[in-house]
């Protein structure tokens, strides 16, 4: 334009500065639409999960329990995944086990065997097809949402925590919590060590999920806050599945310290990770195969030392 039609430098300088402008806005506007479209969508699933009757909701009985010792028993439960357009997959058959309160015990087996279903049965993430299950002698069914949800707490595989200092993650769990309740019970789960070689120690921000913190640090932090929340049955679910050997043996060491105090039920994929507890359920085919500690199942159950024998030459 400025060779050919006369074009003055000034005028094509002023169209060259708007250029950038008309395509940052136009970048903008293209950006805003992209949100708002993962807005409609994210609606839409949550409008789906809410209101549609593809998703069961959960129901709790009124029956109350003022003080809860972690007693389970599950008593001929019977399971099955039901998927629209396929026929029922039963993963627990006629399964029996009782737990007593106060006692660490493992679910063991091999991938798909139903150990994680056990555990989500037993904090009604799912509802048994048949049998009972029993929380202090009273039917699961039967007990109000506090009484279920305020006894039962279980650590995942993968935890989350707030993008905020770890104080408040655990304030979070107990508002009026004291600093040496927080520090008690990061000892009893071994991270409090931790935690003070962090830049600010408990008030150290640690990012959205935890983002500052290794794997096994908000292992142990997750266990710290079912401590903190006084769970009398707490639950592990794969919980150092992803975990090196050191740090594997300092939430074992965290469990250990919990001995007697409450009731303990792990499933891991290590057996490593659950040889010490005082009771292992070996599952296979949705029942239980054998129990017993360590060193009966070795003697008693060939497919456990079996799958004993497989991990230690691995």
């Amino acid at each position: 334009m400025i060779t050919k039609h006369g074009m003055s430098p000034a005028t094509a300088l002023i169209l060259y500065n708007y250029n950038g402008k008309v395509f940052a806005s136009t970048r903008a506007v293209a950006g805003a639409a992209d949100a708002f479209f993962r807005l409609l969508l994210s609606s839409e699933r949550v409008y789906q999960l809410m209101e549609s009757s593809d998703f069961s909701r959960e129901s709790f009985g009124d029956k109350s329990l003022d003080a809860v010792s972690g007693d389970i028993a599950l008593q001929n439960v019977r399971f099955s995944y039901h998927n629209k357009g396929f026929a029922p997959v039963p993963v627990i058959k006629n399964m029996n086990l009782h737990i007593p309160a106060g006692e660490s015990v493992a679910l063991i087996g091999r991938s798909g065997c139903g150990k994680s279903t056990v555990l989500s049965l037993i904090s009604r993430l799912y509802e048994p097809n048949g049998g009972s299950i029993t929380l202090d002698g009273a039917n699961i069914a039967t007990l109000d949402q506090d009484t279920i949800r305020n006894n039962i707490g279980m650590v995942t595989q993968a935890p989350y925590l707030f993008s905020m200092s770890l104080r408040d993650n655990f304030r979070l769990i107990k508002s009026d919590v004291t600093d040496e309740e927080i520090v008690d019970v990061c000892k009893t789960a071994c991270v409090h060590g931790d935690i003070m070689n962090l830049p600010d120690g408990y008030d150290t921000m640690i990012g959205e999920g935890g983002a500052m913190l290794s794997g096994g640090q908000r292992q142990r932090i997750a266990l710290a806050r079912a401590l903190l929340k006084d769970y009398p049955l707490i639950m592990l679910d794969e919980a150092t599945s992803a975990l090196d050997n050191e740090t594997q043996a300092t939430i074992r060491d965290a469990i250990e310290n919990m001995h007697g105090k409450r009731t303990v039920i792990m499933v891991a994929h290590r057996l490593s990770t659950v040889i010490n507890c005082e009771r292992l359920f070996f599952i296979e085919n949705g029942k239980i195969l054998a129990s017993g500690t360590h060193a009966e199942l070795l003697e008693v159950c060939p497919e456990y030392r079996r799958l004993y024998a497989e991990e230690a030459s691995a």
